[in-house]
This record gives C-alpha cells, structure tokens and sequence, in this order.
C-alpha cells in the first residue's frame, strides 16, 4: 500500500509531462546551436576513443560540458541525426526531473501534497518549454538530473550519517558540472539543506563541505577561461554604467515576474535602449524592489521557513546566470531559471498546504484542489502550445521577430531561409538586422554569402570586407573572401585570405580544401596535394577534397 502511495505520483507527474510536451516530439532541429552540438558537429557522429577524448578536451558553445556531449554522440549512434531520437531524449531526461524534484521535496517536507504541487509546476510550466523542446539545451536537463541526484543523496546523509550518500552527493555534483557549469552554486545549496533540515553547522559539517567547494571552485575557474578564451565574456558596453550594475537584479525580478505572469517568452530577450523608457525604468527600479522583497522577507523568517528556504535556493542557484560576470549576448533566458526557480514553486505549494492545514475541512480541500486544477491546465495549454514554437527555425524566429524584433533573430531567420533557397529573402532580412546593429559582423558575412550564391561577386566582396573591418579575427569572412578572389582568378590574394583562415583557426577543413583547390588553378599542385591531406585528415568524409587530391596528383605527374 505504501509503495501505491508513491506510485501515484509518479504516474501523475510522469503523464502530465508527456501531455503537455508531446508536440515537442515532432519537432525537427533549428539552426540555433543544434547545429554547433549535433548536425554540423563530426565529434559526435562516431563513438570511438577519439571523439571521446575530443569532447573532454573541447567546449562547445563556448561551454565545457563532455557528459552531454557524451550523450549526443549516444543519442546519434541510435538513428544518426534524426530529431526524434534527439527529442525523446529531452522528455524523458524532464520527467526524470520531474520526479526527482518530487522525490526530493517529499523527503524534506514529508507531504505528499507539497510534493506533487512543487513537481507539477516546476515539470509543466511554460518556462520549461526552451529546456526540454530545444534539442541544444539538453545540458539543463542534464546537469539537472544530477543536480538533484546530488541533492537527494546528501538530504539521505543528513539524516542516517550513511557516509556512501555522502560520496554519491559528491559524484553526483562532478557529473552535474560535466553536464553544465552552472551546478556550481550546488555546496551553497548543501548548507541551505543545512538550515531547512536544522542540522547544526559544526566544524566537521563545514569540513564535510570542503570538497564539494574545491570541486565548484575548480569547474568556475575551467568556465571562466573557457568563456574568456572564445571570446563569451562580454562587458555589455551598449549599456549604461548604471545599467550594468542593475543588471542582476533586473534578472532576479525578470524571472519572478514570468515565473506568475509566464506571457510574451522568447527565444531571445531585447537589452535595454535608450528609447525604451519602461524598461530602463524596470532596470533601474530592480534593485530596490530586489532589496524590498529580501526585507520584507527577513521580517518573515521566523513565521514561514518555507519561503525563506525557496527565496533562499531560488537566489543561490541563479546567482551563476545573473551577469555577474557578463557572459554571452543575452541578460535574461528561459532556460536559465530550470532549476532556480524550483525554490518559488515550492513556495507556492507550500502556501497551498498551510491553506489546508489551518482550515482542514472537506469544502477548503476542494477549493484548492480545483484552483490547483485550473493553475496547471492553465500553465500545461501555454506549454503545450509553445511546444509548436520550436519545431523548426522559422517558426521561431517568426515567435521571436514578432515579439522582440533584434538583429540576431533576422540574422537567424535569414540563414533559415538561405538555406530553403530563398536567397531574396535572405538578403532582405539580413538587410533588417544591419538596421538594428550596423556593427554586427557575422550578419554581413552571411549575406555576402546570399549574394555569392545569387552570383552578385562585388556586393560579397563588399560585405566580406565589411565583416573583416569590424571583426579582424573573423576566419570565416577570410575563407569567403578567399572564394572570391578564386571567382576574380586572383589567387595569389586567395591564398593569402586562406591562409590568414587557417592562422586564425588551426583546424579550419574548409579552408585547407579552398586553399588546396587555389594551389591547383595556380599550378601548385604539391603545396595542393598537401592540403588536401591536411582537410582529409580533419574530416576523412569530404568527398570532394578527396576527388580534387586526385585531380592534383595526376597533374602533378603529368606536369613531370
């Protein structure tokens, strides 16, 4: 019977997760970062010793995550890169998540109900869309799974000093940080359990934590240099001063804010304008609502553990995302509040539950249940036609261009419609990007590639020399310019541009391939064959630098 009583809830979850995110399974891959983790990426197409090695010693994405690129390679091995492998995958890892969240709250409250209600608004709602219909956000759910795993095993150690479930707490925060950095709030988190579970904090408690930190330590530094070696590590310098200091906090009230009212969510969220008044408002006003909440919060302490044990975890676990360290383009994500925002569902059905308690009649259960009823309909029916966002990249970018025009989401409409052959299309939305950001190169580097296979060699060559002057770094703009001094018979400028691609990227295939084939037509057929090899030896599937290699070697010994 007891058993009964927690396969109920296991099933109700695990059902209630699979309804509401069913659409996602037939979705395909968009070209936002699927691309960099599964389609494009030869690391995963193979399991062997090699692509193993390779994942543990590269990030990607400007992330160090091997387990789940660990899991990409297995989910290819099933059915290469078919989507729906890739999209079960991401259901089953929630549900997973689902339960765990249950299994854990159940253990640290001892109510079914707290439970159930935490676990079905963490697993249904809206926000949770990006991470589990996002073939690239697999490392969240990931990291996640382990996360709590992690969690579990230390409430377990709390309570029965079993050392085992201390050194699984351990083994469960390496292999959440393997999956994803962001885990390293995780030893913080330790000492909230501390606190909720009113273990006292002596100074074999503090040591005990020793490791977890040294552990958290070390994968913050590795992501740091990671994010400061690609280049990730971004200052915000379009913002105020004053802007930039408010911008954690704007994201402590950003994700509160769409956790109760979860409307116009995006794929990408606008930073801050000038012509924004209202949210520059916001922005500045962040910082005093953040520190009214935590006061009128402090005033509560002694009367809800609960809340502040949610605000608490809710704050911890986001503090890795909130800017601090300014990282990437964006301020704000949806997938960045998977775990966080745990802490607020809990309150929540922690408030439900003392509604009960205090009141325990017949008519007060039935209210809550019916409002909790109408809640997570409400929430599931967002989700489930969110889902229908991201089932290919226009659909989208068309969601995001429709609510937050910016000039990433053009530039990535744009290359969706190259690649449906809608060059006019193309250039036409790259066009628009420009007129939001003029000083964003990659955009001008795409469209020079939309004119270039529109034939239109002088505007390419235009916009690859645009995209070098903003960006000297820009390998790909070196490598396309390149092309074009081939089409102009320039060669000697050919190579010198392929060239520059290479010292810019070691391991640029395409580069060596365009340069072995500019060797040929200026009769260096040596320093081509050379090249060929080179590109062969990074991707042994490029059938045509394998067809130009011959082409070389008999010119090469006809020319003798």
């Amino acid at each position: 019977m007891r058993n009964n009583r927690f396969l109920l809830p296991f099933f109700l979850i695990a059902g209630c997760i699979v309804i509401v995110f069913s659409p996602s399974l037939r979705n395909g891959f968009t070209n936002w970062d699927d691309d960099v983790y599964v389609t494009n990426n030869p690391d995963i197409r193979k399991v062997t010793i090699h692509n193993v090695v390779k994942v543990f010693s590269s990030s990607y994405a400007s992330t160090y995550q091997p387990l789940t690129m660990l899991s990409y390679m297995a989910q290819f091995a099933v059915d290469g890169p078919n989507p729906a492998v890739f999209h079960y995958t991401s259901l089953f890892f929630h549900i997973i998540s689902g339960l765990l969240v249950f299994a854990l709250l159940y253990g640290l409250s001892k109510s079914y109900f707290i439970g159930i209600i935490t676990a079905l608004i963490f697993a249904v709602h809206p926000l949770r869309t990006e991470s589990v219909a996002w073939v690239a956000d697999q490392k969240d759910l990931l990291s996640a799974i382990f996360y709590l795993l992690s969690l579990l095993a230390y409430n377990v150690f709390t309570k029965n000093n079993t050392r085992k479930y201390y050194w699984l707490s351990l083994i469960g925060l390496v292999f959440s940080l393997l999956s994803k950095p962001m885990a390293i709030s995780q030893p913080f988190v330790l000492l909230l359990l501390d606190y909720i579970c009113n273990k006292n904090q002596s100074k074999k408690s503090l040591v005990e934590k020793v490791p977890f930190f040294a552990i958290a330590a070390g994968f913050a530094a590795i992501t740091l240099m990671t994010q400061h070696h690609s280049g990730a590590i971004n200052s915000y310098p379009s913002l105020p001063v004053l802007d930039r200091v408010c911008v954690p906090f704007y994201g402590m009230v950003f994700y509160i804010v769409k956790f109760f009212i979860p409307v116009k969510l995006a794929a990408l969220y606008p930073m801050p304008s000038p012509d924004d008044h209202f949210m520059n408002f916001v922005m500045l006003a962040s910082p005093f609502i953040v520190v009214s909440v935590a006061a009128l919060l402090w005033s509560f302490r002694a009367k809800s553990k609960t809340a502040v044990a949610g605000c608490l975890f809710f704050f911890i676990t986001l503090v890795p995302v909130l800017q601090i360290v300014p990282i990437g383009s964006a301020i704000v994500s949806d997938r960045y509040s998977y775990v966080p925002l745990l802490g607020i569902s809990a309150i929540v059905a922690g408030f439900l539950a003392r509604i009960i308690n205090k009141n325990p009649t017949k008519a007060t259960r039935s209210i809550v249940y019916t409002a909790c009823a109408v809640l997570f309909f409400a929430m599931g029916s967002l989700t489930f036609q969110r889902c229908a966002v991201w089932s290919d990249s226009l659909a989208l970018w068309n969601d995001d261009i429709g609510k937050y025009p910016s000039v990433l989401a053009y530039n990535n409409r744009a290359t969706e419609y190259g690649n449906r052959g809608e060059t006019d299309r193309a250039i036409e939305d790259f066009t628009k990007a420009l007129y939001c950001d003029p000083k964003f190169a990659k955009t001008y580097d795409n469209r020079g590639i939309a004119y270039l296979a529109k034939g239109m060699a002088d505007q390419a060559l235009a916009d690859f020399n645009k995209t070098i002057e903003l960006d000297h770094d820009y390998y790909d703009a070196y490598n396309n310019r390149g092309i074009i001094y081939c089409f102009y018979n320039e060669f000697d400028k050919a190579i010198a541009d392929f060239s520059t691609a290479i010292a810019l990227k070691s391991d640029y295939e395409k580069a060596y391939s365009n340069r072995g084939l500019a060797y040929m037509r200026n009769g260096s057929f040596a320093a081509a064959i050379k090249d060929f090899d080179l590109a062969l030896a990074l991707d042994p599937g490029d059938e045509t630098a394998r067809e130009k290699r011959f082409q070389a070697i008999t010119s090469l010994q006809t020319a003798k």
